[in-house]
């Protein structure tokens, strides 16, 4: 390869309210402040969505806590289960997400039925925002239900949108309704009154994947006295892939005759169309849709109800309720309905059950409305409890080792973000053995469960989810695998019709994978055919089948191989080099530059790639494989020894997510470790606030592997984990902030599961240095102190087997299960035992062995400042601080992450030295924004709670160090920072102390900002001890 200088160019959150993960504890409602987009943030996916009116009221959420005094979720570990008092309507984030990988649906507050959030203030209504622009509402569909529509709302390229071939999700009717009306008229159901609704408690079971709903219903406030006591349970079921199971107590506190309706609520059956219904015998009912320019293909929901033993029923009392004024004029929509007499204090039992199929699922063509019926039909005669067992029993074998799945007991709320995350990946998909229509249709940016990007397929699935899917579950990551294979005979279509050679894969792609006003093949982000082409040879890595590398997986990867090879041209002006021109990388903030450097470095691994498997299966390699692998050219700024993200970069970039740092992981290509750290830093420092949430897991994964002093990849991976979560279920926003005046102009989609994907990366390729190679588990571990004594625990399924990797202070150890078939002594797997360490190499690991290697300490090694007693030491404040700018980034190393608190006022950082030091000096880094004043206090205590805001017990604060009059050492020229490519020092502020002092702890304290209103930042601060 050669590397072209490219010298200078010389032309030109998570809402304030959910700031401090501490500090802040309960849903906010905020009035927003209207604000333009910013311009540049303007050309991305999310392109010009429509703002709400500036009294636009939404929720907004702040990231988990682990007691339920503390916020709005308790975190139960032992049971893996998520729990909430808080009764949260009308807010997107609070609907809870629930599918099995075949089918799933949002489920609104209340517990059941259709809800679509509203604008209470104003005349703007919440939309999901690009390519539909559709409303927040509830949405379920089941799996490949893609239509054929002429158009969306907005695409991106109306050239390739004149061929009216777009394909996004369709919906399902909503299938949840249960719903109660009282003799008077009085129905329980989504719009209720709140004041209504009391002593409520909803919890999510992970480990059955299992709602339940809990409430008391008043329905006349008048009447105090006259209340229902509810509890709705409901779970799509694991095994029986095309059933939901929903059961609902209700105690009334008087005699009470009641309605009992079940309905199946069309209203969610968006861009799908009407086929037929029927109020059939024996308390059935089906509806049947079909997604609309798909006439061949229907879904169909069949639902049956049941009543307890000990329930009355009054006879003949069940009618159709269609045309009840609470049921929805969808012309998909049929109920029917109950009269039930209920006692005072003694439980009514209705039990739902619910069969859904559809014609994509090859088990279900031409059987679809028989298929779901019969699964209804047996439901009901098996029974809840039953039903409930054998999930318990099935789960409880894939999450029955749970705390070794992925275990941080040190670090609560980070581990539970994980398992979410996990189990939100787990539960979008089904195992590899359930053939197809059902596991080969990837995960749509948000699962089954929203219609957000119109459940568009991005990479988003091969690079984000898939790495720590196959990790851990690679039958379920063959979801995704499976999806580019169906559609690669289209891939082969598409490059034909662009002229090139190879497979063409669509940047977005529903049912068919062809080039669309939202996809299009060409000109825009090739590199989405590279990260296919690196997924299928990772999982060959992961799982060794080299049977199904040669005849399924080779054909892919060389057609991709021939496509990216023949779209780049040989620049004769630079010395033969490979060039690529109008194109998009990762960064969507630079649309159609040229040579996108992660696109550039991929088409050389992937050339790599290709000729080692053509060696493997005893293919020809094309003479142009190798020569664009070894002149492929990649913009590279010799003097700053950054690689620059496109050709003529300058150096006010900002950039809306990873795309440089990608090329040292997952890519793996580099030119030394410095160049790579190099380039972790500046495209830290040049990331968006805007950005979208997966970017933060590659910070962490990089800075994990590269940093040699500090701890800032710990610093990374609570952003990568914590700070896009929405309570009370931990789900994930796309954006830090929710409202579209403070994000950059963006509807985020929710949840999304592409930064669940980032964060539960972070831990196995971060910490545990996972890397994917062909002969061997490779790994290098890391620790760092903050995760405790009892450290990192996490699962690896390796060539089907189990490895336990143990992460602690002193050691990791390598544990191999002995599973059914191992025998003592044979079949060994290798381990590669990676980094700067003296037992680095190649082990042989046999069944139930354990092999331990040292865990590397880079919060151990000396400061990267002389003599600085404060790095990766315990620190914290009391203050709210801005999204991702923790207290403890002033004291990780690394100059690219920053401690901000939320205002000018008065802030502190405690922190704690470790053992009393004798200080002498201080050094601080403010980065771009210096306080106006600052002081550090010392104190003679023997113990401080760090971040109290209380003086220390037993001794008073002393002040070592005080500055009135900050000043500005790096002053900002608009010139330079356009013209020069480089990582800036920050601002500093340097100083020896008129005397020494002996102290443990010290207090650092900032107020004011010599940047107008914006906060001070703090990007390290230096306790000097010599």
């Amino acid at each position: 390869m050669q590397l072209w200088p490219e010298g200078a160019a010389i032309s030109l959150q998570w809402l304030l309210t959910c700031i401090c993960l501490r500090a802040v504890s309960s849903i906010w409602l905020e009035h927003l402040v209207s604000a333009a987009p910013h311009p540049s943030n303007l050309t991305k996916r999310q392109i010009l969505a429509p703002g709400p009116n500036p009294d636009w009221l939404t929720g907004t959420y702040i990231g988990p806590v682990d007691k339920d005094t503390d916020g709005i979720s308790n975190y139960d570990r032992d049971n893996f289960r998520l729990l909430t008092r808080s009764y949260i309507p009308n807010h997107y984030q609070a609907q809870l997400h629930l599918s099995n990988g075949y089918f799933g649906l949002s489920f609104p507050a209340i517990y059941g039925g259709f809800e679509r959030d509203a604008n209470l203030t104003g005349t703007h209504q919440p939309v999901q925002g690009w390519p539909e622009d559709q409303a927040r509402q509830t949405f379920g569909t089941i799996a490949g239900f893609y239509n054929n529509q002429e158009d969306t709302a907005r695409t991106n390229f109306a050239d390739i949108a004149a061929r009216k071939n777009e394909s996004v999700i369709a919906g399902l009717p909503v299938w949840s309704h249960l719903q109660i009306t009282t003799s008077d008229n009085h129905t329980l159901a989504v719009g209720v009154k709140n004041e209504t609704i009391s002593n409520y408690v909803r919890a999510v079971d992970f480990a059955t994947n299992r709602l339940t709903t809990t409430l008391t219903w008043t329905p006349d406030l008048e009447t105090p006295d006259r209340w229902f006591r509810v509890h709705y349970s409901v779970f799509p079921h694991h095994t029986r892939l095309n059933l939901a199971v929903i059961s609902l107590e209700i105690v009334p506190s008087k005699n009470e005759t009641i309605a009992i309706t079940d309905i199946l609520d069309g209203a969610g059956a968006v861009r799908s169309e009407p086929v037929g219904k029927k109020f059939e015998d024996d308390n059935g009912i089906y509806t049947i849709v079909s997604p609309i320019g798909v006439p061949e293909v229907i879904g169909v929901e069949y639902s049956i109800v049941d009543f307890g033993k000990d329930t009355e029923v009054v006879k003949d009392s069940r009618i159709d309720a269609t045309s009840k004024h609470y049921v929805s004029r969808n012309e998909s929509t049929i109920a029917q309905e109950w009269t039930v007499n209920t006692l005072a204090g003694k439980k009514a039992e209705v039990y739902k059950y619910v069969g859904l199929t559809s014609s994509d699922a090859e088990r279900f063509k031409g059987k679809e409305l028989e298929a779901a019926k019969s699964t209804a039909v047996f439901a009901k005669g098996a029974g809840v409890e039953n039903l409930l067992a054998e999930q318990k029993r099935e789960l409880g074998y894939i999450w029955g080792g749970r705390d070794f799945l992925i275990s941080i007991p040190d670090q609560p709320n980070l581990e539970a973000a994980l398992r979410t995350s996990l189990a939100s990946l787990f539960y979008a998909t089904r195992p590899n053995g359930d053939g197809p229509g059902i596991n080969d249709n990837s995960i749509p940016v948000g699962g089954q469960t929203s219609d957000s990007y119109a459940g568009l397929v991005f990479w988003d699935a091969e690079l984000w989810m898939y790495p720590g899917l196959v990790t851990f579950f690679p039958s379920h990551a063959m979801s995704i695998v499976n999806y580019r294979l169906k559609l690669a005979s289209q891939a082969l279509k598409n490059a034909k019709e662009a002229g090139k050679k190879g497979l063409a894969f669509p940047w977005t792609s529903g049912r068919y994978g062809d080039c669309t006003g939202t996809g299009p093949c060409t000109d825009y982000q090739y590199h989405l055919n590279t990260d296919i082409a690196l997924m299928l040879w990772q999982n060959y890595c992961q799982v060794g089948n080299a049977t199904w590398l040669k005849e399924e997986a080779w054909p892919v990867i060389k057609g991709i191989t021939d496509f990216m090879t023949d779209i780049v041209y040989k620049n004769d002006t630079t010395n033969g080099q490979y060039w690529l021109s109008n194109m998009t990388d990762p960064d969507e903030y630079a649309n159609h530059i040229d040579n996108g450097a992660f696109t550039m470095a991929g088409i050389k691994q992937l050339t790599r790639i290709g000729m080692e498997i053509a060696e493997m299966v005893g293919d020809e390699i094309p003479p142009k494989w190798s020569d664009v692998h070894e002149n492929i050219y990649i913009p590279y700024d010799w003097e700053a020894g950054i690689i620059l993200e496109y050709a003529g970069m300058n150096g006010s970039v900002e950039i809306k997510q990873a795309d440089v740092t990608l090329i040292n992981y997952p890519l793996e290509f580099k030119l030394n470790e410095t160049q790579a750290k190099a380039d972790s830093d500046f495209y830290g420092l040049a990331q968006s606030p805007d950005g979208p949430a997966m970017t933060w897991g590659i910070s962490a994964i990089n800075n994990a592997e590269l940093e040699r002093s500090g701890s800032s990849a710990y610093t990374y991976t609570l952003i990568a984990c914590l700070d896009y979560i929405r309570q009370p279920f931990w789900q994930w926003s796309e954006q830090v902030s929710d409202d579209y005046f403070s994000n950059g102009g963006t509807n985020p989609a929710f949840s999304f599961r592409t930064g669940a994907g980032g964060c539960v990366q972070s831990i196995p390729f971060g910490f545990g240095g996972k890397r994917f190679r062909k002969d061997s588990l490779y790994i290098n571990p890391v620790y760092t102190h903050q995760f405790g004594k009892r450290g990192i625990t996490y699962i690896d399924n390796y060539h089907g087997k189990y490895i336990r990797i143990s992460i602690r202070a002193e050691n990791t150890t390598v544990y191999r299960e002995f599973q059914a078939g191992d025998i003592e002594g044979e079949d060994p797997i290798n381990l590669e035992v990676g980094g700067n360490r003296t037992d680095a190499g190649l082990y042989k690991l046999y069944p139930g062995q354990t092999i331990v290697v040292s865990s590397r300490r880079p919060d151990l090694a000396p400061p990267n400042i002389l003599g600085n007693a404060a790095q990766s030491r315990h620190i914290d404040s009391p203050q709210l601080y801005e999204p991702g700018k923790y207290p403890v980034a002033a004291v990780d190393g690394n100059n690219a992450t920053y401690w901000q608190p939320l205002n000018t006022d008065t802030s502190h950082l405690d922190i704690d030295l470790g053992k009393v030091r004798r200080i002498s000096g201080i050094s601080i880094n403010w980065g771009a924004v210096p306080a106006q004043r600052v002081k550090l206090q010392t104190t003679t205590a023997e113990s401080v709670v760090l971040g109290d805001k209380k003086e220390a017990e037993a001794g008073t604060w002393v002040t070592a160090y005080n500055n009135e009059n900050v000043e500005i050492t790096s002053p900002w020229d608009p010139v330079e920072w356009i013209e020069n490519v480089r990582i800036r020092e920050g601002n500093m502020t340097i100083a020896d102390f008129d005397k020494t002092f002996e102290t443990r702890f010290v207090r650092l304290e900032v107020s004011g900002s010599l940047n107008f209103d914006e906060p001070p930042t703090v990007a390290e601060v230096g306790i000097i001890s010599r």
